[in-house]
């Protein structure tokens, strides 16, 4: 399990660098609405298919036969031994805030078939992982947790499950204004 930990942060801090190069050339959305959840699973799968194309990774996967919810992305490192089952959010919305907590019970409710194609068995070490976007003022550069709401939602994960590993990264960004001065890529895994 620590391996597959260890190899999330270079991963996440290289979708924040695609976010942010993708970010400045062409802002998806009108009329100010924030890009959504999608952007970050797609940053983070091409980071993946660019520093590891071994592994697999699947969107919009059912949890088990049968079910209508699906997780955001599903990656399969088969020779390492580890899955990663994730679901992507925009917080800056204090209805997706509220969501949080419920994603990481979603991800837990995965069944995968047993094996993968070819007999092998389905890797048994699975990581949750959570990531989100959010945006601080420039009151709060050091990090999206000096945001009083973003510190509130750590908090109230964390109280539900203690031994998240928790990070961030900015996505640098050229332009922004207040109060929307810092773009974070922030994630919770375990």
């Amino acid at each position: 399990m620590q391996d597959s930990m260890s190899l999330l942060d270079p991963l996440l801090e290289r979708a924040a660098r695609r976010l942010s190069i993708h970010y400045d050339m062409y802002w998806p959305k009108h009329d100010g609405a924030d890009p959504n959840e999608r952007d970050l699973t797609m940053a983070l799968a091409s980071a993946i298919h660019e520093a590891h194309p071994d592994w697999g990774t699947f969107t919009e996967v059912p949890l088990h036969q049968g079910s209508q919810e699906k997780l955001d992305l599903l990656v399969i490192a088969p020779e390492r031994g580890f899955c990663w089952l994730i679901e992507s959010k925009n917080i800056e919305s204090s209805k997706m805030r509220h969501q949080v907590a419920d994603d990481l019970r979603k991800l837990q409710r995965f069944e995968a078939k047993p094996t993968l194609q070819g007999g092998r068995p389905f890797p048994q070490n699975s990581v949750r992982v959570t990531l989100m976007m959010g945006w601080t003022s420039g009151e709060h550069a050091e990090g999206p947790f000096q945001k009083p709401v973003y510190q509130r939602l750590r908090e109230a994960v964390t109280r539900q499950y203690p031994n998240l590993q928790i990070g961030h990264f900015e996505i640098p960004r050229h332009g922004l204004v207040e109060p929307y001065r810092h773009q974070w890529l922030i994630y919770f895994a375990g």
